[in-house]
């Protein structure tokens, strides 16, 4: 099993992170081994290309908009897997018809939110008990403010709103 990490300045994660995901590994029973890859870009070509053989990596994704389809459609399904393409971003190799037909459905019933929202929580139910990906930790953030610091804002992907602040 490989586990991959850029070295680029700031590393990604932290070298002792996957120095400790590989001992953790190790003590589970399986064989890692830690591949540093030299720079980002490389590192999501051979993160994402099957050839390369890489078991294991740290992968992060933002949704352009807050709904499953936009995160399991584009990482999770049959077609967004593209064998041997470093262009590839299902990095799980994961591919289920069942799900995807799922999927499919859950997408095209715009007209009844609860039955998708259903349809949505047991796809992700299914997904979880097959594993495609362990999440290895959430990153938190810390804003420090002034107390002279008004209507403070915070955006999952944008982080502080700044344009929302005022200061007295």
């Amino acid at each position: 099993m490989a586990v991959l990490y850029s070295n680029e300045q700031p590393p990604f994660p932290t070298p002792a992170t996957a120095r400790y995901l590989v001992s953790v590994l190790d003590e589970l029973g399986y064989r890692a081994v830690l591949r540093v890859v030299q720079n980002a870009s490389a590192y999501w070509g051979v993160l994402g290309n099957s050839r390369d053989r890489a078991s294991a990596g740290f992968f992060s994704w933002y949704q352009d908009y807050p709904a499953p389809a936009d995160f399991i459609n584009p990482l999770l399904t049959c077609g967004s897997f593209l064998p041997d393409n470093q262009n590839n971003q299902n990095d799980a190799e994961f591919c289920d018809p069942r799900i995807d037909a799922q999927a499919g459905h859950a997408t095209s019933e715009p007209g009844d939110p609860a039955a998708a929202q259903a349809r949505w929580a047991a796809i992700d139910r299914e997904l979880t008990d097959q594993a495609p990906w362990v999440s290895l930790y959430n990153p938190r953030y810390l804003t420090l403010l002034s107390a002279r610091v008004g209507n403070y804002q915070f955006h999952p992907y944008w982080s502080v709103l700044i344009d929302q602040l005022w200061v007295r």
